[in-house]
């Protein structure tokens, strides 16, 4: 890791170098090159200049020996003009300036023509003389006359040939130009110049602004030379030539990237150079590092043997609860390291004298040990626990480890130790010691029957208390698959239960039977993954468990039997005990009504109040054992709530008025309108509570009927009903009794108030049927006061047909109209009912109302009737010989004529079952027994409306 940091950091240094480097090398380069172009530039405005003012100097002195020569000329005879002497102050002159003269022309009044001097080479003039008239340009030619005007000479100026030659003089390099600027023209004056040449537009208007001017300038800029383009330097020195009245200047440039070529190369060179030195540092410094890891590598090895000690020492220390001790070759503490302090709590003086009662014996017996073992195998070091005292009294377990030294003559000459407290995995280790026995315990306490297996359902371990509750003994299994251990076909079972458990993680149980030697056993067996590699299972002998199970099913089984018996015994008790009283209520009802005097009247009503009272306590009984077999179901309708109270106190408004008591009903406004609620339980509840209030007020009492609502969530309410009178009232003690079914507060044979004592026991059943409680508060003389809570829902006002279903109020008929009922209403009707008693009875009100009915004395002539004939209306008893009404039903709705006549169910059951099940079998309405003549009348009108609605 060391090695690897290090080349690291020498690689980023050498790219730091590398960069710098670089940065430095342009930085430079950059000032360098700046520089450069700087002192090229002065020294081509320098060259310009001098090659400006020479041109000029040389010009005028022309023009001064021109004017010196025409005075000499003039003053001359007209013999003297053809002297050798004034030939060769004529050639004189023209060879001073061979390069500017191209041909001198004199004209002397000594002379008829014009003497004219041509340039015949670079040194040579030719003499003519010429009559004819010559061409003077003014822009290349210039003249002087003599003093008296008599003689005048001509020039013609051979100018840019001339300033060619002059500024070869003036050296700028081999990639620069001289150019002459006249007359707006520029023309090239170096060797092999030629061409256009182009300026960019601003330097070109620059440089004619500082010549039209008569200023020097420096200037940078591109240049075009035959369509290519150039960075370049310029420099111009303008000069007038006077005789020619004519400014000129001098321009000479220099390509920049030829000013610095040369520095680049060389520059380049010097970089190169430095990065090859570079790079040899940088390898030789590579070679540095990697020698010298190598040598901290071996000086490492070299003494990590000598360090390891020392690092074990260290990183004991570090840990809590550690020290260092020495010993001599007696066994003599003679040193402790100084934290000994915070391990034991003694200072090292402290510890050294008080040795041998600090460490508890074993220290001593260690030492004689080893005294005496002098003749056995020397060894190097030794590890050993050690009971210690603090010095607070406290004793903990010490672990040490100790290094042993020898002379080279092998004799024991002392030992280092290092001691290290371990109370806290000491304490741990005795704990989970204490707890394996603990477990084992446990496990020797459990009833289960252990084995332990690999995945693959391999024996492997186990633990039994019982062997007699094994197939052969457990040890025998050890190796062996579950396949081969548990006889077939449980085997297969336990086998894909283990294989469940492996591949899911939870746990399977299964039941497994098994034939052993002390007879059969039924054993739960349950497959848990231990982890990774194990599983577990659990086997509890179950026998007596299911032998227990049995009976509790049979128990069960003989109960609900006991239960079916009790009801079919209570159906067939109403049945026939309500059958009879059908014909009894129903001819005393038919007797009522005949010619009686006032006595006989007395005694008919006795028989009718006794034979209602005697159907109450029927239906009392019958509620209170459907309540106890759970049968009875909420039948929830939206009802209105109001007009149901009203009409329950109404019922005994007549007894009300008799005993005139102040009966009072106040119903909050908070309570709504519609709700939710089975209407006949309510009725059944308020009737019972109301009615004992009646019943045990006296004259002229007072009973109050409050009721009101809480709102709960959204359409929930709590109704809180109370019903209190300032009757006989309840002894205390007899409060809790109230509600037990057959219970009265008087339950002697001498008690002035009747009943059966249900009322209240049904009232609180259906209260809790309903989610409320029943409360009850009396005191003897002072009356009761019975209060309960209904939670209910609230409903919006249900939508009623525009024809509405008749009532029974609105087809009762007044008594003189019965007789016409078959006028007004024809129908074919068939009477099935096996009581002759109810047969008789039926006949007279049919006869009453004007028909006369088919009769069918069970369900298979009723059947038969229907096949012959068409009916209306069928009446017909559920209970009957051969085919009961529910089967003859049936198979009168699968007569293939496709009539379906109006069947009206008559039965003394008054089980919700029961009446479910008429109407499953295709039954449309259902009376039970006993029944009246306005009943009667009400369904042969409704099933009138109903078979011909026009």
């Amino acid at each position: 890791m060391q090695k690897s940091n290090t080349y690291w950091m020498l690689t980023g240094l050498s790219l730091v170098f590398v960069l710098m480097l670089v940065f430095l090398g342009f930085l430079f380069y950059t000032a360098l090159s700046d520089n450069l172009i700087t002192t090229r530039t002065h020294e081509l405005a320098k060259q310009t200049e001098l090659a400006a003012n020479e041109a000029q100097r040389r010009l005028n002195s022309l023009e001064e020996d021109l004017i010196y020569f025409t005075g000499v000329m003039e003053a001359s005879s007209d013999a003297m003009i053809h002297s050798p002497a004034n030939d060769i102050r004529t050639k004189r002159l023209l060879n001073t300036y061979a390069p500017i003269i191209k041909r001198l022309i004199i004209q002397h009044p000594g002379e008829n023509g014009m003497i004219v001097y041509n340039l015949v080479n670079q040194d040579d003039f030719e003499r003519i003389v010429v009559n004819d008239h010559m061409d003077f340009n003014p822009q290349t030619n210039f003249a002087v006359y003599g003093p008296n005007k008599q003689v005048r000479v001509s020039i013609h100026l051979n100018l840019q040939e001339y300033l060619s030659v002059h500024v070869r003089d003036y050296y700028i390099g081999p990639y620069g130009n001289k150019l002459l600027f006249n007359q707006n023209e520029l023309l090239y004056l170096s060797d092999g110049g030629d061409g256009e040449v182009v300026f960019s537009a601003a330097i070109l208007e620059q440089i004619n602004q500082d010549i039209a001017a008569g200023l020097k300038g420096n200037y940078e800029g591109s240049f075009f030379q035959d369509g290519e383009k150039s960075q370049v330097i310029i420099a111009q020195y303008p000069f007038k030539v006077r005789q020619l009245n004519n400014q000129m200047a001098f321009i000479f440039t220099l390509e920049k990237s030829q000013i610095i070529s040369g520095i680049y190369s060389a520059y380049f060179y010097l970089f190169g150079f430095l990065f090859l030195l570079l790079c040899i540092v940088l390898i030789l410094l590579f070679k540095f590092s990697k020698q010298n890891a190598t040598n901290n590598q071996m000086l490492s090895d070299a003494s990590q043997e000598l360090d390891r000690l020392f690092r074990q020492q260290t990183m004991l220390l570090q840990e809590s609860n550690s020290f260092v001790y020495y010993l001599d070759q007696d066994g003599r503490y003679i040193r402790v390291s100084d934290n000994i302090s915070s391990v034991l709590g003694y200072s090292q003086e402290e510890f050294i004298e008080n040795v041998e009662t600090i460490i508890k014996g074993e220290r001593q017996e260690v030492d004689n040990e080893k005294s005496s073992q002098t003749d056995l195998p020397k060894k190097d070091n030794e590890t050993f626990e050690l009971d210690l005292i603090k010095k607070s009294g406290e004793v903990i377990r010490t672990k040490n480890f100790e290094k042993l030294y020898y002379t080279e003559e092998g004799e024991f000459s002392g030992r280092v130790g290092i001691c290290t407290d371990i109370q806290d995995k000491y304490s741990a280790e005795k704990s989970l010691i204490n707890s394996e026995n603990t477990l084992r315990l446990v496990l020797d306490s459990l009833p289960d029957i252990i084995f332990i297996y690999d995945l693959t359902g391999v024996y492997i371990d186990y633990h039994v208390k019982e062997e007699i509750l094994l197939l052969e003994p457990p040890q025998n299994s050890i190796g062996k698959t579950i396949m081969e251990v548990i006889p077939s076909p449980m085997n297969v079972v336990m086998m894909k239960a283990f294989e469940r458990a492996v591949h899911t993680n939870r746990m399977q149980t299964e039941e497994l039977e098994l034939m052993l030697r002390s007879g059969k056993k039924t054993f739960e067996v349950r497959f848990i993954k231990l982890d990774h590699n194990k599983v577990m299972s659990l086997a509890r002998d179950t026998t007596s468990q299911k032998l227990l199970e049995n009976g509790l099913r049979e128990s069960k089984d003989a109960a609900e039997s006991a239960s079916r018996a009790k009801s079919e015994f209570l159906a067939n008790m109403s049945h026939e005990i309500r059958t009879p009283m059908n014909g009894l209520l129903g001819m005393i009802g038919l007797l009522s009504k005949t010619a009686l005097n006032q006595q006989q009247k007395n005694y008919i009503q006795v028989i009718q109040d006794s034979g209602e009272s005697l159907l109450t306590i029927i239906k009392d009984i019958l509620d209170y054992s459907k309540i106890e077999a759970g049968k009875l179901e909420l039948d929830l309708k939206i009802v209105n709530f109001r007009d149901q109270i009203y009409k329950i106190i109404n019922i005994f408004s007549g007894l009300v008025n008799e005993k005139k008591i102040h009966l009072s009903l106040d119903i909050d406004n908070d309570t709504p309108r519609w709700l939710l609620l089975d209407r006949d339980k309510l009725f059944q509840i308020l009737f019972n509570l109301v009615g004992n209030a009646v019943k045990f007020t006296p004259e002229e009492g007072d009973i109050s009927v409050n009721i009101k609502a809480e709102a709960i969530l959204n359409k929930n309410f709590m109704l809180y009903f109370t019903v209190k009178d300032n009757g006989i009232g309840i002894p205390l003690e007899k409060i809790p009794n109230l509600t037990e079914p057959f219970t009265q507060v008087d339950g002697s044979n001498t008690r002035e108030y009747a009943g059966t004592g249900l009322g209240l026991a049904i009232a609180h059943k259906l209260i809790e049927l309903m989610g409320g409680t029943l409360n009850i508060e009396s005191a003897p003389g002072q009356g009761s006061c019975f209060s309960f809570t209904l939670f209910v829902t609230s409903a919006a006002e249900p939508i009623v047909d525009e024809v509405p279903s008749p009532s029974t109020s609105s087809l009762a008929l007044p008594e003189e109209e019965l007789k016409n009922l078959s006028n007004r209403y024809p129908l074919s009707i068939l009477m099935a009912e096996d009581n002759e008693i109810n047969i008789q009875f039926m006949n007279i009100i049919f006869g009453q109302m004007g028909y006369r009915p088919d009769l069918a004395k069970n369900g298979m002539e009723a059947v038969d009737k229907c096949r012959s004939k068409s009916y209306d209306l069928i009446f017909m008893d559920n209970q009957m010989p051969k085919m009961n009404g529910l089967e003859a039903t049936k198979a009168i709705r699968k007569l293939p004529d496709g009539h379906r006549p109006v069947i009206i169910g008559l039965s003394a059951n008054i089980f919700q079952e029961e009446i479910d099940k008429a109407y499953e079998a295709g039954m449309d309405d259902y009376l039970t027994k006993p029944i009246n003549l306005n009943q009667i009348s009400n369904k042969i009108k409704s099933s009138y409306l109903k078979n011909y609605p026009d």
